[in-house]
């Protein structure tokens, strides 16, 4: 049985070219180099002269030439695209993966990437020769302390709303305007980040403050959710004493206030992962007395604009956009 499609070698050719002087068919010379006949008749389709007539040498010097071209082609290719994920890394740290490279390219944008694995080698490549790209991908594996929100806290919350009287569509994601807020505090408590996220989009919003005095927090709750108000459906929150004031923020927006139970923190999973995401920027050990509003805003648009794998590697503004694109959900 005849043989797929190989490369055929010097000694293939020379054959080649003796037979069909002989006027040998290309099926009984596939036979003789036990290949298939349509490689014989492509090798003498691609590599003729001019004249029609086939000779082995040319044909040698032809193929050789046309295989190193071909190859050079996918190396270009490579270095040009690594090129790209390098500075794009470089511009986002900590922000960017070679899963949500690679899945936004192929997926989105339709265009070529390399795969994540390969990217993976290249970037342990950079690493052994001395470079430092590794240190711009998202940190893993670093162990947090859970916050834990005592019994008592919960109690000093005025009409407090629990979360099992929060509807079930929020928890499935299938329709937009349901938020999660939370705090993530400075070192030695100095200044607070206040961050929300809408759970079907993934779109945030970040502000600074002073401080987590409880009436300071609900003005700054109006001040992110009150420009995309018809959006606002519910938010939750934990039991921290900062959301004290819940009810007059709930009130201006016309959207309830719910809180989760004093340990589960996989009951706002949304909301921590953001923080995590935020503490890839704003350290532990970081104080942020001096942080300015204009970079915070920066972070957010960077993780707004940011693919998302559980989005289908679109980003969390392009899904809020076509969202807002749209009437506002009947409440």
């Amino acid at each position: 049985m005849a043989k797929p499609y190989q490369h055929l070698t010097a000694g293939n050719r020379i054959i080649i070219e003796h037979e069909r002087g002989k006027g040998t068919s290309y099926q009984q010379i596939a036979r003789m180099l036990d290949k298939h006949p349509t490689t014989v008749s492509r090798e003498v389709r691609r590599n003729s002269l001019q004249n029609a007539r086939y000779h082995a040498q040319a044909a040698q010097v032809r193929a050789r030439r046309r295989r190193s071209k071909a190859n050079a082609q996918p190396r270009r290719q490579t270095v040009r695209l690594w090129e790209e994920f390098a500075q794009m890394l470089r511009q986002r740290p900590r922000k960017l993966s070679p899963e949500l490279y690679h899945g936004r390219k192929t997926q989105i944008d339709g265009q070529a990437s390399l795969s994540c694995s390969w990217l993976y080698e290249l970037l342990h490549r950079d690493r052994q020769q001395g470079g430092d790209l590794y240190t711009c991908l998202p940190r893993r594996g670093r162990n947090y302390r859970k916050r834990r929100a005592s019994g008592a806290s919960s109690s000093k919350i005025p009409n407090r709303i629990d979360i099992d009287q929060r509807p079930p569509e929020v928890a499935d994601r299938k329709t937009p305007g349901h938020w999660e807020i939370d705090t993530v505090i400075g070192r030695g408590h100095q200044g607070v980040l206040l961050t929300a996220i809408e759970r079907y989009s993934r779109w945030t919003r970040i502000r600074v403050l002073p401080h987590r005095e409880a009436q300071c927090l609900a003005f700054a709750i109006l001040e992110l959710l009150l420009p995309v108000r018809p959006w606002v459906r519910t938010i939750t929150v934990d039991n921290g004493l900062e959301f004290a004031a819940h009810e007059y923020a709930g009130k201006v927006l016309n959207a309830p206030c719910y809180f989760c139970k004093p340990y589960p923190s996989w009951q706002r999973g949304q909301i921590e992962q953001l923080n995590g995401l935020v503490r890839r920027t704003f350290r532990k050990t970081q104080s942020f007395q001096h942080l300015t509003q204009e970079a915070v805003e920066q972070e957010a648009q960077e993780l707004n604009h940011m693919p998302r794998k559980c989005l289908g590697f679109r980003t969390p503004q392009e899904v809020f956009d076509a969202i807002r694109s749209q009437a506002p959900p009947k409440r």
